[in-house]
């Protein structure tokens, strides 16, 4: 899942290809350029859903109408997925990106999405921000609303990661890493944006080595190459060894697998054996290819599995 930042501050100018001779460029415009390419260049390795935060309805208010997130996620996870996506983002060159920064709520759409879908195919989110969240659901006023960081979030992500394995990478925009101003100026007070990013990627499992754990990104080059980075990253991953099964078998004992015209045969133990097994006993939905047979299953790109029956 791609969680995309479409605040008001996506619209300010930022460095277009660190070359300061060149004209600067609207951070939106970079996003959506290099949200185009990532998608031209993995539509066929990944599944992709996306959710933006907030909402196109969101408002450039002091209120809640700036901190809009649809509660279902913009485009759900599918193969193939680019135009649908392409489709749902405001115009490359739209000038009417609107709203604050409520990533716990476009996180929170996005997570519960993901899981609702089968753990035995791996799921990550994709993190993309120019600042610090608000917009809090433990807010009781404006002012906590916009000018206080919501705490909601790092629990939110460090949740996903431990008990679901969803994995959360960051991509910060143009981060400075200092303490912010005490001002209402509808961000969060007296706290390190850079710090929040840092702890997000930790506790979503992605932390790079280095004081810098997310990917900080300060002109459009470099957000392509994180975004490319990234994603390279989890297809590494993701290239699992578990093949999801449709329906599963009446007859499970009956179930033939085969890598080209090659019948694989089934195991019990994994960490030593060349072969099949179910991951569960019971009801049977997905099954791992174990050993050399994982590595055939990466190079061919797919498995056939063929339910039998009983003679009777």
């Amino acid at each position: 899942m791609l969680v995309l930042d479409k605040s008001g501050s996506m619209l300010n100018m930022w460095d277009h290809d660190a070359d300061p001779n060149t004209p600067t460029v609207r951070r939106w415009y970079s996003l959506y350029v290099a949200v185009n390419q990532a998608l031209t260049d993995f539509n066929d390795e990944l599944n992709f859903g996306m959710s933006l935060f907030p909402s196109k309805s969101a408002l450039n208010n002091y209120n809640g109408e700036a901190c809009l997130v649809n509660e279902d996620v913009e485009v759900p996870s599918a193969e193939f997925n680019k135009n649908a996506i392409i489709a749902a983002l405001p115009d490359q060159n739209s000038l009417t990106i609107e709203g604050t920064t409520p990533t716990a709520r476009g996180m929170t759409a996005a997570l519960t999405y993901l899981k609702s879908l089968s753990p035995a195919i791996p799921r990550a989110v994709v993190l993309v921000t120019d600042g610090a969240a608000n917009c809090s659901t433990s807010a009781v006023n404006n002012l906590q609303l916009f000018e206080a960081y919501d705490d909601n979030l790092a629990p939110l992500v460090n949740e996903a990661f431990v008990l679901d394995k969803i994995s959360t990478w960051v991509i910060g925009i143009a981060i400075v890493n200092a303490t912010t101003n005490l001002a209402m100026d509808g961000s969060p007070n007296g706290i390190n944006p850079y710090e929040k990013l840092n702890e997000l990627a930790t506790l979503g499992g992605t932390a790079q080595v280095g004081n810098e754990k997310f990917y900080g990104v300060s002109n459009a080059i470099d957000l392509s190459s994180a975004f490319s980075n990234v994603l390279h990253a989890i297809d590494e991953q993701t290239q699992t060894c578990v093949v999801a099964l449709d329906v599963s078998p009446i007859f499970p004992d009956k179930a033939v697998v085969k890598l080209g015209n090659v019948e694989v045969p089934r195991i019990v133990d994994c960490a030593n054996e060349d072969g099949w097994r179910y991951v569960e006993p019971s009801p049977y939905m997905a099954l791992e290819l174990c050993g050399t047979a994982c590595t055939e299953l990466k190079l061919l790109g797919e498995a056939d599995v063929e339910y039998g029956c009983d003679a009777d």
